[in-house]
């Protein structure tokens, strides 16, 4: 017997019966060790197998003429379960130095052909001579990926999945930086610790007076807030979960001094004398006092004095040293002032016009602030700021006062005359509209002097009584008016100036006579048409013109100040309707067609509109062709190129004459396709209401009602309730309705032949 070894993942083959006498009747297969055979419907001498996913048997039946059948030996393919290469596991960080473990496959299908590893990535691998399903690894100084190779009889070798031993290198020397003093009682501080190269590193406390707070405990260099006078301790520790930690303790001393202090002073007229009370304070107490003037002395007491007789800016240090060592300094600036009397002016001019609005400001020489300030300005006004907004509306003298004090109760006042003037009352006589291009004279009176300027505030002349302008658009012109006190008045003058025409008037347009088109002109006041024939108003806008010929229309439109006038054309163009025939009345046979031809005077036709109770091939062409039933007018409108409208009429009377109808006298059904139906055919006909046909002895064999004429669905085929005919000869009745409704009968005999 022939056995082969396959794998389940891929397999193919050729079985080849040889040395047989007979012929093969079958080939037959068992997955089951013959106990069940399935057949297969092949008797070549060799058979191809594919893609077996278990372990099969085969054989061939073999019969020789008269003799019994006989199998041939059996073939047995093996087929192998696909290699299945496992999960690899273990532990997967050790510490350098220090480092064994146990790798376990499982879940294999197959046998253990090697174990390899790789430090490289698994760029290159090494082999490890070893079958058994776990490996005992130590002293690895590297990153190490092991993989295991396996195979399952005649399948593929499969890796197993790689599993990395990641080996850590031991962690770096914890150094928790340098001790620290904090003079000011620091709430927080930098502590700055070695980067660890391996490993990771945390802060921790260890002792101190209050519970502090890091910023990033695992950060080498972070802040600690939380802290208050005392002494703490920090400690660093580096470590990887692995290997062994590295701890450092680095030590933070607080201390609080403060340098302050208060000063006073007394003022009297000629001397100032200030005291400097010490406020200092220190947690561990004040070793020393250093006072340091600007003026050069030195103090070194608790407290201290100094009496000044001259204004100025003075500065002021105290220095203190705690028992700690830890120092502070404080300054302060102050002032020295001696009280004098305030020194008050006015500054305002000395004249002014009537309604000018202007300003009027003290002006005061005072060491001391000025904290009253009253103003008498003539008018009943008694404002209280330095600088102040004064208007007279009355000319005449008036006498402006004004008191200060300063904050030590010192005052002054002032005085000043003010005289207000008149201001003219300027007119402009001018003409307040012109034409484009045209002079306008603008002269003005009540001043003896004047300046006169455009809209855009260019100057057009000084010192003229009259101006001369020749504005090209709407203007406003200023003048300013001069009185002897140098007062003025400015006055505008408006121009309005009338522009040029710019007339649109109707398009040309086409007409049919005894028609009329509403014409139209636009951007002038008032209008004149000619000629007048034809038009509803010469002198309107929009005129209604209906002339009886071709007419060109002339507008002239003018404003209303007779400076400007445009002009335009517009031509009417008038037609006459084009006369039409469609032919003459006539008579049809229902249901026929006809031919309609309108033939027009003019080819000056442009539409055409045909109506009527009649089916058009077309409704908008001049020869459309008419399908009619019934009586008919057939009506036609054309519209020729001045859009006048013409008419005709044509009336068809239908006829229903003897309705043809076509029945065969003899039919061969015998299923050849040829003559096989007994068809009512015709024309002029609107409905076949009855079709019947009757035996010689009077008997209906064939009924059909309501259908057109040519439908094969309504022939007889020549049978009889199901069965064919024998050969004779059978009368039929057709009743038919014309296209006019009119209803003939038709009667006559046809012969089954066979």
């Amino acid at each position: 017997p022939t056995q082969r070894t396959v794998c389940v993942t891929a397999n193919t083959g050729s079985l080849q019966l040889g040395g047989f006498t007979g012929t093969i009747q079958q080939w037959e297969s068992s997955t089951d060790n013959g106990s069940s055979w399935t057949l297969l419907k092949h008797t070549n001498t060799s058979y191809t197998y594919t893609s077996l996913t278990s372990s099969t048997w085969f054989r061939v039946l073999i019969k020789n003429g008269e003799c019994s059948a006989a199998y041939s030996d059996t073939a047995k393919i093996q087929v192998d379960t696909a290699t299945r290469a496992g999960i690899l596991s273990g532990t997967n960080i050790v510490c350098s130095g220090n480092s064994s473990g146990i790798l376990t496959l499982t879940g294999r299908t197959g046998n253990i052909i090697h174990w390899e590893y790789s430090t490289d990535n698994g760029v290159n691998w090494n082999l490890i001579i070893n079958n058994s399903d776990s490996l005992l690894y130590r002293d690895l100084t590297a990153n190490t990926l092991f993989r295991v190779l396996v195979k399952n009889g005649a399948c593929a070798t499969e890796y197993s999945n790689s599993i990395l031993i990641t080996v850590v290198p031991l962690v770096t020397i914890a150094n928790a930086g340098q001790d620290q003093t904090l003079c000011y009682a620091n709430s927080s501080v930098r502590l700055q610790a070695n980067e660890p190269t391996s490993g990771a590193g945390k802060w921790s406390q260890a002792a101190g007076p209050t519970k502090i707070a890091f910023a990033n405990a695992s950060s080498a260099a972070t802040m600690v807030t939380g802290l208050q006078i005392g002494t703490y301790r920090f400690v660093w520790t580096i470590s990887n979960g692995i290997c062994n930690n590295s701890t450092d303790t680095v030590t933070i001393k607080v201390d609080k001094v403060l340098s302050a202090f208060s000063l006073a002073s007394i003022n009297d007229c000629g001397k100032t004398t200030f005291r400097f009370n010490n406020t200092s304070q220190s947690a561990f107490g004040i070793k020393s006092y250093q006072w340091l003037s600007s003026t050069g002395d030195t103090i070194q007491q608790t407290n201290a004095t100094l009496s000044f007789t001259s204004d100025g800016e003075r500065k002021m240090a105290l220095a203190v040293e705690s028992n700690t060592g830890c120092t502070h300094t404080t300054e302060a600036i102050y002032k020295v002032v001696v009280y004098e009397f305030p020194k008050a002016n006015i500054n305002a001019i000395a004249d002014a016009c009537k309604s000018q609005l202007f300003q009027v400001s003290s002006d005061v020489n005072s060491k001391d602030s000025i904290v009253f300030i009253l103003w008498n300005l003539g008018n009943g006004s008694r404002p209280r700021d330095s600088i102040v907004s004064v208007q007279y509306m009355s000319d005449g003298n008036y006498t402006l006062k004004l008191t200060v004090a300063t904050i030590n109760r010192c005052f002054d006042s002032a005085y000043k005359q003010i005289a207000i003037h008149p201001i003219p009352v300027v007119k402009i006589d001018a003409k307040p509209i012109v034409c484009r291009g045209e002079e306008a004279n603008l002269t003005a009176n009540g001043a003896i002097n004047y300046i006169w300027t455009d809209q855009d505030n260019k100057l057009i002349c000084d010192g003229c009584t009259t101006a001369k302008v020749r504005p090209m658009q709407n203007s406003s012109y200023k003048v300013i008016g001069y009185n002897q006190y140098g007062c003025s008045q400015i006055t505008t003058a408006d121009v309005r100036v009338i522009q040029p025409l710019k007339m649109i008037a109707s398009l040309n347009d086409t007409i049919c006579v005894g028609q009329s088109r509403q014409l139209f002109a636009k951007g002038a006041a008032s209008y004149s048409w000619y000629p007048e024939t034809g038009l509803s108003n010469k002198n309107a806008a929009s005129p209604v013109a209906k002339p009886l010929v071709t007419t060109t229309y002339q507008v002239v439109g003018k404003d209303n100040y007779s400076c400007f006038t445009d002009s335009a054309q517009v031509r009417i163009t008038v037609g006459n309707p084009t006369r039409i025939h469609v032919g003459n009345d006539t008579t049809l046979t229902a249901g026929g067609t006809y031919q309609l031809n309108a033939r027009p005077e003019v080819q000056d036709i442009r539409k055409w509109y045909w109506s009527g109770p009649v089916d058009f091939s077309c409704k908008t062409c001049p020869a459309p062709q008419v399908k009619v039933s019934n009586d008919a007018s057939i009506f036609c409108l054309a519209i020729n190129a001045y859009g006048c409208t013409s008419t005709d009429t044509l009336n068809i009377k239908t006829l229903c004459p003897s309705t043809n109808v076509f029945i065969p006298n003899a039919f061969s059904p015998d299923g050849d396709g040829i003559n096989d139906l007994l068809m009512v055919q015709g024309k002029g006909i609107k409905m076949i209401k009855s079709f019947r046909i009757f035996n010689r002895w009077g008997e209906i064999v064939f009924e059909k009602t309501n259908f057109l004429p040519g439908d094969p669905a309504y022939a007889w085929d020549g049978k009889i309730r199901g069965k064919a005919a024998p050969p004779d000869v059978f009368v039929y009745v057709c009743e038919v309705i014309c296209e006019k409704g009119i209803p003939s009968i038709f009667k006559g005999n046809t012969a089954v032949l066979k």
